[in-house]
C-alpha cells in the first residue's frame, strides 16, 4: 500500500509534479507493485537527499496513526 519512485510522465492537467520528480503514495487504489501510479494528487514529492523507502515508510505509518487515533475517539 505505499510506494515510492520517480516520475517518468504526467498528464496534460497535472501541476503537483514533474517529470524527474521523487515521489512517494500510500493508500488506495493500491498500487505499490504497479509501474505507476495513477491519481497525480495523491503523489507527494520529497527531496532526493530521503531515501525512497524511507518516504514511502513514514507515508504508510502516517496512514496508520490516523487510523489508530481515529479508533481511539
Amino acid at each position: 500500500m505505499e510506494v515510492a519512485g520517480v516520475v517518468i510522465v504526467v498528464g496534460p492537467r497535472v501541476t503537483t509534479c514533474k517529470v524527474g520528480d521523487d515521489v512517494a503514495y500510500a493508500g488506495y487504489p493500491v498500487s505499490a507493485y504497479a509501474e505507476e501510479i495513477h491519481p497525480a494528487d495523491k503523489a507527494v514529492p520529497f527531496p532526493p537527499s530521503i531515501d525512497p523507502i524511507v518516504a514511502a515508510f513514514v507515508l504508510f505509518k502516517g496512514l496508520s496513526a490516523e487510523l489508530f487515533s481515529s479508533l481511539l475517539l
